[in-house]
């Protein structure tokens, strides 16, 4: 676990642990073998931000096109909607092999799908999800981002699936603050939905 105090400066952390330190320890892919989890989308530590850092490093030289809303050839991607007739389904996860001008063709699990324009919502971006996301998936190695500015979402509960998608490694980078608060925080996310009232 590490501490570093400044977003950006975890955020060049993640990267070298995701994309220098990991393989040259452990030997593992980080294009395939490692996960990078956050709680939330925003900020220098959220998923657009470590998504965008880590294609860049990844899979520099990828091509996409105007309608595929960033994503590239060569980028790693997770299907977010069950897909009865490709048999493909929440949480799969994949590689883009080519865009065409109306399809964009992934491999997942040694079937290349396509997905046409109107279907490209199905996929987003997977070096990095979030941690709600992630759950029912695992991969060899999990690096998972924890930022005060996550404040809302910092508990213990979370943590504890975060940690639970690494199979052999786990790395928590964060501001001592951020991991103090998840760890302490074992209240349970509240829906108010008047259910009894109702009933």
């Amino acid at each position: 676990i590490t501490y570093p105090e400044n977003p950006d400066d975890a955020a060049d952390l993640i990267e070298r642990i995701v994309c220098e330190r990991i393989p040259e320890r452990y030997g593992l892919d980080p294009q395939t073998d490692i996960l990078v989890l956050s709680p939330m989308y925003r900020g220098p530590l959220g998923v657009d931000a470590l998504n965008q850092r880590l294609a860049q490093r990844l899979n520099p030289d990828g091509e996409g096109a105007e309608w595929t809303r960033g994503l590239r050839t060569g980028d790693r991607v997770m299907v977010v909607r069950n897909d009865y007739e490709r048999e493909v389904f929440n949480g799969d996860t994949g590689f883009i092999t080519h865009i065409e001008r109306d399809e964009l063709f992934v491999e997942i699990d040694s079937t290349v799908h396509n997905y046409g324009r109107e279907e490209i919502g199905d996929l987003i971006p997977a070096y990095c999800v979030t941690v709600h996301r992630s759950q029912g998936s695992e991969a060899l190695a999990v690096v998972v981002a924890l930022s005060s500015s996550h404040y809302m979402m910092l508990r213990r509960n979370l943590l504890y699936t975060a940690v639970t998608r690494g199979k052999k490694l786990v790395t928590v980078v964060s501001d001592p603050n951020a991991f103090r608060r998840a760890v302490s925080n074992a209240e349970e996310s509240r829906r108010w939905t008047r259910l009894t009232h109702r009933l």
